[in-house]
């Protein structure tokens, strides 16, 4: 077998369908898992962008390989399929594609055009924080659990889960004041939380830090550097 690993900019001058493998660190995730029918049945995808030394990509995860990528995290990513859409190319996952967490990657280049757009300096002024259960299958918010109830059904996807199978979710709404002195809204969700957790070397867990102490430490993170999804309003 053919060695497949190579950088973001050459998988960009790769054949459409042709298979590679990349390193890359996660600088962008959606939270809302998109379903899509293939031959009558439902499957679940996120868009998340990688970037590395030489450039960035978008990279489609689909199914259980949506829990597995977190952003700020650099990964190995094996077996990728070269698709093109809008003739803009993008990397998909598949059922063969196995993923591997590496040691981080600090120079990443973030000095190309996109990725220039998507950077903010700024600090957080003002934050609203909710954390609530959500669906494991499509990632929408649950209504609240009592401690009575075995198990919840979603009213988006209409799928029946385990109450104690529910992943946590927390949803942030900030607004930020900008070096240039704009005051702007956006909403986080947990990979962009986490981070700032990170950033303060903080050990707890989103599922058990105190909300009142999360919201300080996001104020205490002062001016920081943030990637946006300028469309979405959301800080990666």
């Amino acid at each position: 077998m053919n060695n497949r690993l190579c950088t973001i900019e050459e998988a960009l001058s790769k054949d459409v369908y042709e298979r590679v493998d990349i390193k890359g660190k996660v600088y962008q995730k959606d939270d809302v898992k998109e379903k899509i029918l293939i031959k009558e049945k439902p499957k679940y995808k996120v868009d998340a962008f990688i970037a590395d030394q030489t450039e960035t990509i978008k990279i489609v995860l689909w199914e259980d390989i949506i829990s597995k990528v977190n952003i700020g995290k650099t990964y190995h990513f094996k077996n990728l399929t070269v698709h093109i859409f809008d003739d803009a190319k993008f990397l998909n996952t598949n059922e063969f594609t196995i993923i591997e967490e590496i040691e981080d990657m600090p120079d990443v280049n973030f000095n190309t055009p996109e990725m220039q757009e998507k950077i903010l300096h700024g600090r957080v002024i003002s934050a609203l924080i909710k954390r609530s259960s959500s669906c494991i299958v499509c990632n929408a918010s649950l209504k609240e659990i009592s401690k009575e109830e075995d198990e919840i059904t979603c009213d988006k996807c209409g799928m029946t889960t385990l109450a104690s199978a529910c992943d946590t979710k927390v949803v942030a709404q900030l607004v930020v004041k900008t070096a240039d002195k704009k005051i702007l809204k956006f909403t986080s969700f947990n990979d962009g939380i986490q981070s700032v957790l990170d950033l303060n070397n903080c050990q707890d867990s989103l599922n058990e830090i105190d909300i009142a102490d999360l919201r300080k430490k996001i104020f205490d993170s002062g001016v920081m550097k943030m990637i946006i999804d300028k469309a979405n309003q959301v800080i990666a």
